[in-house]
């Protein structure tokens, strides 16, 4: 019984990430599409946060969304499928808008769907909400 159900659990975990497409942001409720090739141009906070530096010379813009949020979801969607139209000097940063508390409080955020665009310290530059395409976001950045 034990090896059935191992069998089980292993099939549905497998399954459920191939015909999906998706895997979870680690230490997030936030899903996002896995991409064939990596992008320095949306990438999760995670990644952000451990090597800030990389991230210097581009335009950094967080974006607080959910994943309950559909227009969050839609503007995810976006993005996710038009990875080679973002400029060379931006990065979009996936943060949780549930689990990110401390980030919310600094930049007081307080609705999903919210981007800040940041400089290289963390200072805010520019706070927006509702863009759902990469024109949009490059519209309202600084």
């Amino acid at each position: 019984m034990l090896s059935v159900l191992t069998l089980i659990v292993a099939a549905c975990g497998s399954a459920s990430e191939s015909a999906i497409g998706e895997a979870a942001v680690p230490g997030s409720s936030i899903e996002v599409a896995e991409m064939s090739t990596p992008s320095n141009s949306y990438i999760t906070l995670e990644q952000y946060e451990a090597n800030k530096a990389a991230y210097s010379a581009e335009k950094v813009v967080l974006f607080f969304n959910a994943q309950w949020c559909s227009t969050c979801k839609s503007a995810r969607t976006n993005f996710e499928a038009n990875l080679a139209d973002f400029p060379d000097d931006l990065t979009i940063v996936l943060v949780d808008y549930v689990t990110a508390l401390d980030l919310r409080k600094t930049y007081g955020v307080t609705l999903q769907h919210t981007f800040v665009q940041v400089d290289v310290n963390g200072k805010e530059l520019a706070k927006w909400s509702g863009s759902k395409t990469i024109e949009e976001v490059v519209e309202n950045i600084n």
